[in-house]
């Protein structure tokens, strides 16, 4: 049996290599837990408010925060500073559910704004809570589902991913286990890129069930399967937006420990199957 394993990691170590992908040893400072973990889902705990914006930042040492606001007629927008420097932005939904987002900048003093449109691209703040975080785990939040990877332990990948891992241990077969599904199972739909293109659909989040029932999507929408996927089965894994050769793109990038028991990262792309670095033109700008 050890040696049909060594046989099959050899034979996924030539795959890597034929596709162009990269693995490497993250930084001791990346402060990740080791071994492969269970599912983890966010759990509720006490809300902060102010004006109109609610925040559940209990189990913000875990990498998320739950965020909310009233339903409202006018979009809606939430700004993530970390250490006074303002990093990513999200549309809120204006129907008052609540809403998964990472913490994905690591310990330090974060500030989550709530911004009503009032006209065109002109908006008005209407709620801001600042709290200090110390990560249990710098990548946390690459364990959990949020706006942009969003699945519960019922979503159809997640529920697959148990059977297709259902023997496997180690985090690196079951990382190359899924990829390898999502190349065989998945193919890019051209006419929703188009539209993307053409303006037709704007602001779209990944859709992780709609893919999955039509075995297609675009870029973010086969990254958001890929991580829902890893993340269910204990597998830190990052949703990387940015571009390829200067088109918008996103892939995932993978923290795994070695046989050497040394954290490594491998970039994956379900879409094009290349190398996901910036020697393969890839430039990252926000993860989630």
């Amino acid at each position: 049996m050890k040696a049909i394993k060594i046989i099959l990691k050899t034979v996924l170590l030539i795959s890597l290599a034929i596709h162009g992908l990269l693995s490497a040893i993250v930084p001791a400072n990346a402060d990740v837990m080791t071994g492969v973990s269970t599912s983890c889902f966010p759990e509720p705990g006490r809300t902060e408010t102010h004006d109109s914006l609610t925040i559940d930042h209990y189990h913000a040492s875990d990498g998320y925060i739950i965020v909310k606001a009233p339903k409202s007629s006018c979009s809606l927008k939430i700004a993530i500073s970390f250490d006074g420097d303002t990093r990513i932005h999200y549309n809120l939904n204006a129907g008052g559910e609540e809403e998964i987002l990472p913490l994905q900048f690591g310990s330090g003093k974060y500030t989550v704004s709530l911004y009503r449109q009032i006209s065109g691209s002109k908006y008005q703040k209407d709620g801001e809570i600042s709290f200090t975080v110390k990560m249990k785990d710098k990548l946390g939040y690459t364990l959990y589902p949020n706006q942009w990877v969003n699945y519960t332990a019922e979503t159809a990948a997640v529920q697959y991913a148990d059977e297709l891992c259902a023997d496997l241990t180690d985090e690196y077969e079951i990382t190359m286990a899924i990829f390898e599904f999502m190349k065989k199972n998945f193919s890019y739909d051209w006419f929703k890129a188009r539209d993307v293109k053409a303006g037709t659909l704007k602001d779209i989040l990944p859709d992780i069930d709609g893919s999955w029932g039509t075995g297609t999507g675009i870029c973010q929408d086969m990254a958001a399967i890929m991580c829902a996927m890893l993340r269910s089965q204990g597998i830190h894994a990052r949703l990387v937006v940015g571009t390829c050769s200067g088109t918008p793109h996103a892939w995932v990038t993978v923290y795994y420990h070695g046989d050497d028991g040394k954290l490594k990262s491998l970039s994956l792309d379900p879409t094009y199957y290349c190398n996901a670095t910036a020697k393969a033109g890839y430039k990252a700008e926000r993860y989630y």
